[in-house]
């Protein structure tokens, strides 16, 4: 016969190693699904509405989604925005990885509005509806190119660090400058969605552009240095930071687009601007590192 402790510790061992293939089999997944849906653990901010499709609730209410939704997605980018330039000044691990869960994020959003804007389609029933989301949808194809800017922008982070570069006192400051012009235009593009002010966007706007133009000279008098091999890491960071102020200008033209079609007036006398209109601060071609 077999002793009963023994036999005990038998149960018990099968017991713990059938707990144990329970927990990988089924617990594991099911937690990666959920983070993978929620994003537990991978955000330290709180999360954004996710549109919601009804069938039944028609094309009204696709509009005041997408209207209501918009500046939130435009804020939560600024703050994205906030996020790169501070790993570009700092040094902390922390910061970068809070980029990168940010920029992940995003990317999960634009996938959601993306699988939104297919199903929204069926709600159209005339030709000013069918107006209005070509809008609407241009005008969140704008809020995901300035993603795509910040993406790249960030991208000279990863230069950075893959290099073992380390920025100079002055070349922060250009940082410095650029970023808070460009905080102050998207600040200026919330408010102007609330209370319409095409002059303060445009004051705005020439604000930045007079800090690009002058972040462009002076890194082409530092790339004469063959020392600075930190100016040559930024010089695509002026392009990017140029790209960027185009798109936010275009998103703020485009906000009110689809506000003119609902109320009749059409959107032809909109103009876009192009990127890298400004001949005033050409590219910069990088130099080797």
């Amino acid at each position: 016969t077999t002793d009963p402790a023994i036999a005990l510790a038998n149960i018990h061992m099968a017991f713990n190693i059938a707990s144990c293939g329970i927990f990988l089999l089924l617990i594991n997944p099911f937690c990666r699904l959920i983070d993978r849906v929620l994003g537990e653990g991978k955000m330290d901010y709180e999360r954004l509405p996710l549109p919601q499709f009804d069938a039944d609730a028609g094309f009204d209410q696709v509009r005041h989604t997408l209207d209501q939704q918009s500046p939130q997605l435009l804020a939560f980018l600024m703050e994205n925005y906030q996020m790169v330039t501070l790993s570009l000044e700092t040094n902390y691990k922390t910061i970068y990885e809070a980029a990168v869960k940010r920029i992940e994020y995003f990317e999960f959003l634009k996938q959601e509005y993306l699988g939104y804007f297919s199903k929204a389609v069926s709600q159209v029933t005339d030709e000013v509806q069918s107006r209005e989301l070509i809008a609407l949808i241009n005008r969140f194809d704008y809020l995901f190119q300035i993603h795509d800017s910040i993406v790249d922008l960030f991208e000279t982070k990863r230069i950075i660090n893959t290099q073992y570069l380390e920025l100079k006192s002055d070349i922060l400051m250009l940082i410095r400058d650029i970023s808070t012009d460009t905080l102050s235009l998207f600040n200026t593009i919330l408010g102007h969605h609330e209370h319409p002010d095409n002059l303060q966007v445009t004051r705005a706007i020439k604000e930045l552009q007079t800090q690009i133009d002058i972040a462009n000279r002076r890194l082409l008098s530092l790339l004469a240095d063959p020392a600075r091999r930190d100016a040559g890491a930024l010089t695509n960071y002026i392009t990017y930071s140029q790209r960027l102020k185009d798109k936010l200008l275009n998103f703020s033209t485009r906000s009110h687009t689809s506000g003119d079609l609902h109320e009749g007036y059409g959107g032809e006398n909109h103009a876009e601007v192009n990127d890298h209109t400004d001949d005033s601060s050409p590219p910069v071609p990088e130099r080797p590192l």
